[in-house]
């Protein structure tokens, strides 16, 4: 028995990205009290809908096991935990790097947190969403006398229009080809007019 003949063939090309937006209105004191709400925003002007989120974070903290940080949306409904009580009882996130695609969870990593981490919760809640607006991220300090300051963080957002759809063809024989293209199905086999 013959097996047919299997080939793929997949055009897939990078993901543009807007670029990094930081927050202007930094450096902001965290803690030293239990209770401690910082807050910092980050106002997006170009209006589209959001394919991909990076937050980038700059924290100098004498116990980064405190801290509770989100990032809320510009609607102020959708928001993702970043990172809630990690790192034991060291210190500070170096220009750490929130990305979905990274291979190792933040409450995986130790501190001091520097390198890409996946954040405690998939920052995909935001694809889809207009990214225009007022971005907010917000840190709970939950021990007292440790103390500490967001000095930066920054947003890496793609533009949905801009991720490129995957061309996908796959022939399993002659007589049978299957065609996906941009979430559309064909199916087409010898002498069918479809």
């Amino acid at each position: 028995m013959k097996l047919p003949r299997i080939v793929l063939l997949a055009a897939l090309s990078g993901i543009p990205a807007l670029g990094e937006t930081g927050s202007t209105d930094v450096p902001k004191i965290i803690g030293p009290d239990a209770g401690t709400i910082t807050t910092s925003t980050i106002n997006v002007l170009p209006p589209f809908l959001v394919a991909d989120v990076d937050v980038t974070l700059d924290i100098t903290h004498s116990f980064a096991l405190d801290l509770d940080v989100f990032l809320i949306h510009p609607d102020g409904v959708t928001m993702v935990e970043l990172l809630t009580a990690v790192g034991d009882e060291f210190d500070n996130f170096s220009n750490t790097v929130l990305d979905d695609e990274a291979s190792v969870l933040i409450s995986d990593g130790n501190a001091p947190f520097a390198g890409t981490f996946r954040p405690e919760e998939s920052l995909a809640a935001f694809d889809g969403l207009p990214a225009q607006g007022l971005w907010t991220l917000h840190i709970s300090d939950l021990g007292d006398l440790d103390g500490g300051t967001l000095n930066s963080w920054s947003l890496r957002l793609t533009d949905l229009a801009e991720v490129p759809e995957p061309n996908i063809i796959l022939l399993c024989s002659a007589s049978l080809a299957v065609l996906v293209w941009r979430q559309r199905i064909c199916v087409r086999s010898r002498g069918s007019r479809r």
